[in-house]
């Protein structure tokens, strides 16, 4: 295998491990819910919006919640996300607001984010809370959870 071949199944392999947002594929229940975004919400609107998805439990409510967050805040590349024209061309650095119970933020968020926020792109704060409720990036975007 040539140098070339190696460097870049090398970087593939750390893209996959370090920035796993990427390959991020959403279920079936995840996947009407993102096109239900792209048909109501109009790309380059500058009103604020809010998406509740009401679903069972570990139907992937956290995952798309890190997911969505880290896409709006951090800018890579994922096809299920830049389908959504107001996901794609959402306006970066933002701030964001994730609602959610107190057991899911202690239980589901902070495993989450740590498995799909890109490393070494962020800090976190917990601001007098048993969680991570802060997540600062290096390009000025944040959101909290609350």
């Amino acid at each position: 295998m040539s140098l070339e071949a190696e460097q870049a199944k090398a970087e593939v392999a750390r893209r996959q491990d370090q920035e796993r947002g990427r390959y991020y594929i959403p279920c079936g229940r995840i996947e009407q819910f993102l096109l239900e975004i792209g048909r109501r919400f109009e790309a380059g609107t500058n009103r604020t919006f809010k998406c509740i998805l009401r679903a069972g439990n570990s139907s992937g409510k956290s995952c798309l919640a890190a997911n969505i967050a880290s896409y709006l805040s951090d800018s890579y590349r994922n096809p299920w996300f830049d389908a959504v024209p107001i996901l794609r061309n959402f306006k970066r650095p933002n701030r964001g607001r994730i609602l959610t119970t107190a057991n899911a933020a202690k239980r589901n968020y902070d495993e989450e984010f740590s498995k799909w926020l890109r490393r070494g792109q962020y800090k976190t704060a917990r601001e007098g809370r048993f969680f991570n409720n802060k997540y600062s990036f290096k390009n000025g975007s944040e959101f909290d959870i609350f």
